[in-house]
This record gives structure tokens, C-alpha cells and sequence, in this order.
């Protein structure tokens, strides 16, 4: 599911950067990546979403997740290869300690709405039956009673979320 909206190419690559921030650099980091987003812009790409890992122990280094969208592999050795992200190389060095770069391609969307039968993607699982618009639904068949309510007095049900 690409973000903001934007449809997607098949070209189009997606990165997920891991990227493990120095002990006393948060500052430093943040700048450089706020210069770098500014040179991804130009290249047509986005960080389209940032998650920020404290670190959970003692001696243990904060961390920063990015999804990364760029437009094809051209945009990408573009942005690589962009003297104003060269520039940034010191900043760069000075504030993060180890990156994983992973590439990948768009998975399912788990938050669309799932079409009970046909129409959906191979492999993408039904809906269940609370989850589907009620117009979906199928009716209860004669041989199976309704389920039993309970009433308001009663202590409300918490229902667990649908898994699909």
C-alpha cells in the first residue's frame, strides 16, 4: 500500500532502512536525514513512514525504521549519487552507527476492506463474517439457531480482533 495515496508503479522500489543511531548523536541524525529526505524529494522518492525504536536496555542504541518509496532503480542511483547527499557523508558517519537496508516490493493491504468471494487477490483471505458489510452476509441457514444474546445487565463481551 503505497503512501499518501499515490498509485504504484511496477517499478517503483521500497526500502526499509534500519538504522541505528550513535550514543548522544539523536540531533545530528535527525538533520541529516531531514537534509537527505530533501534530496530523495528530487529524485521523486519519500520516507513515507518513520518508526522510532528507543533502546530497550542499558548500553543498547536507539533506533530508526524508514519505508522508503522511490520511483524506479534510475531515481534510486540518482539520489545514490547526488553530490548534496555526498556532502552530508560526514554528518552521516557522525550519527548513525550501522544501517540495514532491506528491498522489497508492496505486500497485501491488511486494512482494505476484503471481498467476501470474488474480486480479491490471489491469496488474500476472506473476510470474516463480523467483518463484512452487512449487505455480504449470509443469512443464518434454518438448521442453526441464532446465537443467544446477552442482555444489557449482563457484563459486555470484549470480542477479539478479526485475523481475517
Amino acid at each position: 500500500r503505497p503512501g499518501r495515496g499515490a498509485p504504484t508503479s511496477p517499478l517503483a522500489v521500497t526500502l526499509v532502512a534500519i538504522l541505528t543511531i550513535r550514543p548522544g548523536a539523536l540531533a545530528s541524525f535527525r538533520a541529516f536525514e531531514t537534509a537527505a529526505a530533501r534530496v530523495l524529494a528530487r529524485h521523486g522518492g519519500a520516507i513515507e513512514r518513520v518508526v522510532f525504536v528507543p533502546p530497550a536496555h542499558d548500553g543498547e542504541l536507539a533506533r530508526e525504521i524508514h519505508v522508503v518509496r522511490v520511483p524506479d532503480a534510475a531515481a534510486l542511483a540518482a539520489y545514490r549519487a547526488d553530490p548534496e547527499l555526498a556532502a552530508l557523508a560526514e554528518l552521516r558517519a557522525a550519527s548513525i552507527a550501522d544501517t540495514t537496508l532491506l528491498v522489497g516490493e508492496d505486500g497485501p493491504d491488511y486494512h482494505a476492506p476484503l471481498a467476501a468471494t470474488a474480486g480479491r487477490p490471489r491469496g488474500t483471505p476472506r473476510a470474516c463474517a463480523r467483518c463484512r458489510p452487512p449487505a455480504t452476509r449470509a443469512a443464518p441457514t434454518p438448521a442453526r439457531a441464532a446465537p443467544t444474546r446477552r442482555t444489557p445487565s449482563a457484563s459486555p463481551q470484549r470480542r477479539a480482533p478479526c485475523r481475517g
